[in-house]
């Protein structure tokens, strides 16, 4: 980790936080209405600005590969998918924790690795998802308490503030899935809910409403090219922007 002084500033990172300010569409409970809202994307920027990172959460990037594969088949499979308990504790000895052992978890994925885990993807795809050919995108691969993850989102754009995502988690040792979690419960709950007035707003518009209201949180963020922590900052803010009225809001107040 190489240590510096953090020395960002808002005006520092203004056309990092320009191209961050994005358009979507975001549900009220209490009105069952869905308002098309500016609100910035939050993404890392280098100290000394020369790259940026995507944010993810708390999820770390250690042991962590980054894909963009299109998952296409031509026939499903018939055989029934049989979820399984997933063991999320993880069993670590004395002798390990003492002698400061890295996790399992670190470890990078590679390459052989990678193919394997498209495979069982696409299998399991097959048996659960068999008429979603082409819609899926697999976008990463991560190790935690001793499974692989592999992330999904759906392959067609939209700007919908709860986009249809996937998780499903393989035993690296079987190479088999053993549970999944899909999001689309939470996305078919907002289908009867009323669209969002007419875009007047312009983004650029919206960025000098919202730019005053913009955070910068310094953070160390791991560097898979240099293999390094650097430090970094966090563009974020707690703030949207109406697109139709040019209302300023807390983005916690709208439920």
């Amino acid at each position: 980790m190489k240590e510096e002084e953090y020395t960002l500033t808002v005006e520092q990172v203004k056309k990092a936080a320009q191209s961050q300010i994005k358009l979507i569409h975001n549900p009220s409970f209490e009105e069952e209405k869905i308002h098309a809202v500016y609100a910035v994307e939050e993404i890392y920027i280098a100290n000394d600005l020369s790259k940026t990172f995507p944010y993810e959460g708390f999820t770390d990037r250690c042991g962590r590969i980054e894909l963009e594969e299109l998952l296409v088949w031509l026939e499903p499979l018939q055989n029934n998918f049989t979820r399984s308990e997933l063991m999320l504790i993880e069993d670590i000895s004395a002798k390990q924790a003492f002698t400061n052992e890295p996790s399992a978890d670190t470890v990078p994925i590679n390459k052989s690795e990678v193919t394997a885990y498209i495979d069982v993807v696409q299998t399991f795809l097959r048996q659960v998802y068999p008429e979603y050919s082409g819609e899926w995108l697999l976008t990463s691969f991560n190790r935690d308490i001793g499974y692989i993850h592999a992330n999904l989102k759906g392959s067609k754009k939209n700007s919908f503030v709860f986009q249809r995502k996937l998780r499903v988690f393989i035993d690296p040792l079987s190479l088999k899935v053993i549970n999944y979690i899909d999001n689309q419960l939470l996305s078919d709950q907002f289908k009867s809910y009323d669209g969002p007035d007419e875009v007047v707003l312009s983004k650029e518009k919206a960025y000098e409403k919202i730019k005053e209201f913009i955070e910068l949180k310094p953070i160390y963020v791991y560097d898979f090219d240099t293999r390094k922590y650097i430090l970094s900052a966090m563009i974020d803010s707690l703030y949207g922007v109406d697109a139709n009225t040019s209302e300023v809001f807390l983005l916690a107040d709208r439920k």
